[in-house]
């Protein structure tokens, strides 16, 4: 099974963001913290319904759209931070660290764009969407600026951390 993600013409620059950003830590191996990318391609909508004419009294079945084929995450979860613990928010950081250690800034860190797996046991955090992604050297700088916005959202969802972790 893989999950397909596809964007109109509108959300081009969307689209170019989240591949590139996948690519980049890609080849920076960062592995298990992202999904794995198969595969990615620019098709007439026809294409990727399998011309299924259902909809195309609404849509242009020769619309070009953008779309890419990723890892599916059958067992996962979107994190709830108020249930989450310290390890939990360990992980979360180690994970966002590799991300920004390949020099990647994610720019939307929200409970929706950051999945749970349970695999043998063990946690295992995954970062989605990265179709607002910055990356390169240039956006270095902005780490400390998403490091800022991670503590932010760390306390806002889970502030009873604070009293556990100051035990």
């Amino acid at each position: 099974m893989f999950c397909l993600k596809l964007f109109v013409r509108d959300e081009y620059h969307s689209y170019e963001r989240e591949v590139n950003a996948y690519a980049y830590l890609n080849q920076r191996g960062v592995k298990r913290c992202i999904p794995l990318v198969y595969y990615r391609r620019a098709w007439p909508r026809w294409r990727w319904d399998g011309a299924q004419p259902d909809d195309y009294n609404e849509h242009d079945r020769d619309e070009i759209l953008y779309g890419i084929v990723m890892e599916f995450f059958e067992d996962c979860q979107e994190i709830d931070m108020r249930k989450a613990d310290i390890r939990t928010a360990q992980v979360l950081a180690q994970s966002l660290e590799r991300i920004h250690e390949a020099l990647v800034v994610h720019r939307d860190i929200e409970e929706r764009n950051i999945l749970v797996l349970r695999e043998a046991g063990k946690q295992r955090i995954v970062f989605i969407d990265f179709s607002s992604a910055w990356l390169g050297f240039a956006f270095k700088p902005t780490r400390s600026l998403e490091w800022n916005e991670f503590r932010a959202f760390l306390y806002e969802n889970i502030v009873h951390l604070q009293y556990i972790y100051a035990e």
